[in-house]
């Protein structure tokens, strides 16, 4: 098997399908990806979280089967049915990731079979760094859940009318689609959502020349627009009660006396894993997981201060995040 891997062009045009969140009128950013992912892992209860520059090595195919959470997270941001639809599958040379980041150098070649046929992409210089182009701030109108019931039931009427033009019942169609006709039911009146995969299969039975497929993949926009809307406002609100200007936090915060739960708020604004967070206290991993898994542990004097220190030199932003967190979880 030859080590020249190969983009994932399935990930990269699944996110390029999706617009952004921002309202800017152009795609989804790869840090907006992450961005919405992370919220999912969020759910999840995983304390890890993705970057840009994670979902570029996906992208580029420097990873292949991101572990199990992850693959949740993006399915759902992306609206797949199954890890294959975003060209995520095991290679014999390759396990399951850790928790962080993946391998440096995989060595694997994707299958020809699992190989998307599409037109050539130039690659321009955002992809040749992995990076995303620089965008503008946006200033769209929030999404409200009333925009998202409206498109929904756009998006049924669509389907009702197309279902009737090819004189099919709820209950045939649901038989070709291999779904109940309660989901066919529940989908024409706006009351169901279902996978961009269920959508692709109901626009290729019945001809709908991807008008289906567009309308569901608007729905999921709407949808993705209004969770990240959500998060910021939450955390807006958070950080209102906690500090009158987090963005620019020029506040002196200590700790009387640390505890597993304000070790646990450091190391995750610091965004640090256990392992490189025990690093920076000269302590052990297991010990510093240990304070995390029990709410009441107190370090010892040494450690103290090194948190402390920590603290003290963190950057403005991760001071906020501090506060934000502290308050999250009491």
């Amino acid at each position: 098997m030859s080590g020249k891997r190969t983009p994932n062009h399935l990930m990269r045009q699944a996110r390029l399908r999706l617009a952004s969140p921002s309202g800017s009128g152009r795609a989804m950013s790869r840090q907006e990806l992450a961005d919405l992912a992370n919220l999912h892992l969020t759910e999840l209860g995983i304390r890890t979280a993705m970057n840009e520059n994670y979902i570029g090595k996906l992208e580029r195919g420097e990873f292949r089967w991101p572990s199990v959470g992850y693959r949740k997270a993006l399915r759902a941001v992306l609206g797949a049915a199954t890890d294959a639809e975003l060209g995520m599958f095991i290679i014999r040379s390759q396990t399951t990731e850790p928790a962080t980041a993946p391998p440096a150098s995989p060595s694997a070649v994707e299958p020809a079979a699992r190989r998307p046929i599409t037109e050539a992409e130039p690659a321009g210089l955002a992809d040749l760094c992995g990076h995303e182009d620089w965008r503008e701030p946006s200033h769209a109108p929030p999404v409200t859940p009333q925009d998202i019931a409206a498109c929904m039931r756009e998006l049924g009427d669509r389907l009702r009318g197309y279902r009737r033009d090819a004189r099919l019942t709820q209950q045939e169609l649901a038989r070709r689609l291999l779904c109940s006709r309660s989901a066919v039911a529940n989908l024409e009146t706006g009351h169901q959502v279902a996978s961009l995969d269920f959508w692709r299969g109901a626009d290729r039975l019945l001809q709908a020349d991807a008008l289906l497929v567009k309308a569901a993949v608007r729905v999921m926009e709407l949808k993705n627009a209004f969770a990240v809307q959500t998060a910021q406002q939450r955390a807006a609100a958070n950080a209102a009660r906690v500090c009158a200007s987090p963005h620019a936090c020029a506040c002196a915060v200590v700790v009387a006396t640390w505890t597993g739960r304000h070790a646990r708020a450091l190391r995750r604004a610091l965004r640090l894993e256990v392992k490189e967070f025990a690093r920076r206290l000269n302590a052990a991993a297991d010990i510093v997981a240990a304070w995390e898994q029990a709410e009441g542990a107190v370090p010892r004097l040494a450690v103290q201060t090194a948190l402390d220190m920590t603290l003290a030199t963190a950057a403005p932003d991760a001071r906020a995040r501090f506060r934000l967190l502290l308050g999250e979880q009491s």
